[in-house]
């Protein structure tokens, strides 16, 4: 069975455009928040999805649409292979509308690098911060503690271990 595609003005797979090639459509998402997104972004208003409404892949950006997946082999060498059917990568939503009002159709803002000075900052920024946390909870005040702390970590039925204090290693020497 053919479907087809459920945004209006969209012809995607119907018999009248026959020399026209198949269009992959895809399912609508289950997921509520994103479900939500798809139905703000279709221009039909009052209308909720049925099991056969579909969306062509026309009304998707591209960058959302993968076309090849990676597969790894026994080897561990990871191979790019053509897919049977082009795949919606996740929290893609349906924003090209071509033939309807522009307003309608809202144009995809290119990723913006930010600077690197200004990147390279931030992630020290982290680090500092991940550090600082470790270093407030790896406190070890006594000897004491630390065993206590080394046990709760080791688990017994693996290992015994054994405290001596030094004045009783130096006695056995």
């Amino acid at each position: 069975m053919v479907f087809k595609c459920c945004v209006p003005g969209c012809k995607s797979n119907y018999a009248s455009t026959k020399n026209e090639k198949h269009v992959s459509i895809f399912y609508f998402p289950r997921h509520e928040e994103l479900l939500a997104s798809w139905l703000r972004n279709i221009p039909r208003k009052h209308w909720s999805p049925r099991k056969s409404s579909r969306v062509c892949e026309f009304h998707f950006d591209p960058k959302f649409i993968s076309k090849f997946e990676e597969v790894t082999d026994a080897d561990g060498n990871c191979k790019r292979m053509p897919c049977q059917h082009p795949i919606l990568l996740p929290n893609a939503v349906p924003i090209v509308f071509t033939g309807l009002p522009s307003y309608l159709s809202a144009p995809v803002e290119p990723e913006r690098r930010t600077n690197p000075a200004k990147r390279q900052k931030l992630i020290n920024g982290r680090h500092e911060q991940a550090a600082s946390d470790f270093m407030s909870k790896d406190i070890v005040s006594n000897f004491d503690d630390f065993v206590k702390e080394y046990r709760n970590f080791i688990h017994f039925s693996l290992l015994i271990f054994e405290v001596t204090h030094l004045s009783e290693l130096l006695e056995s020497v």
